[in-house]
């Protein structure tokens, strides 16, 4: 059983009952954040409301972008903390991913595969990254591209294997023809990750 310091009263980090969103820093800015949202009326009309839309949605793309981040960050706080504990180097940040499970308030599973993406965007996918960061593709999309590239690492970086990866593996998401999955979001970014590349020629397929 993984317990947050701030859920544990025995703990030297605990800070009492429902601290989550009220550390210190930017969580409390978060929290300002997300009240301004709770309390937001609707548009007053259909122009507004379709740009809030889209506001929202670059956002949400930035805040997931912002969760990889800081996920892979833990790992890395949690793999020099149990370095220095003394951990053998193979168990070592071993339960991260269960941690991050009860941030997200999901399964110790749905835990593991939000650290293994939130690793594979961030540390071997920067444009991929740059791009959910900057709210061009959604989270959804990125994800996709971090599960193609960890498939395709699994098997060698197989050039035919990785177009096979992401034409089985895309369905409805490569191209969204009207709207964050558009030529223009895609074909900028520099070419670094082989995966990157070959998703960038299958949305300029099916946008051309």
């Amino acid at each position: 059983m993984f317990t947050h310091p701030a859920d544990d009263p025995n703990h030297p980090d605990y800070r009492g009952p429902e601290s989550w969103a009220r550390l210190p820093g930017i969580t409390t800015d978060i929290d300002q954040w997300c009240r301004i949202l709770r309390d937001l009326e609707p548009a007053d009309n259909a122009w507004e409301a379709q740009t809030r839309i889209r506001a929202l949605e670059e956002l949400t793309s930035a805040a997931a972008a912002a969760q990889a981040r800081e996920a892979a960050a833990f790992h890395t706080h949690r793999r020099r903390e149990d370095a220095a504990n003394g951990v053998p180097k193979r168990e070592q940040g071993k339960y991260a991913g269960n941690e991050i499970a009860l941030a997200k308030r999901v399964s110790p599973s749905t835990g593991r595969k939000v650290l293994s993406t939130s690793k594979a965007v961030v540390n071997d996918l920067p444009h991929t990254y740059e791009a959910l960061a900057g709210g061009s593709i959604s989270e959804a999309k990125a994800r996709i591209i971090a599960d193609a590239h960890e498939r395709v690492e699994a098997a060698g970086g197989d050039r035919q294997v990785s177009l096979n990866v992401l034409n089985n593996g895309m369905g409805d998401e490569p191209c969204d023809k009207s709207g964050s999955g558009t030529r223009e979001d895609v074909v900028d970014f520099p070419k670094l990750s082989p995966i990157e590349e070959l998703f960038e020629e299958l949305v300029l397929r099916d946008t051309g």
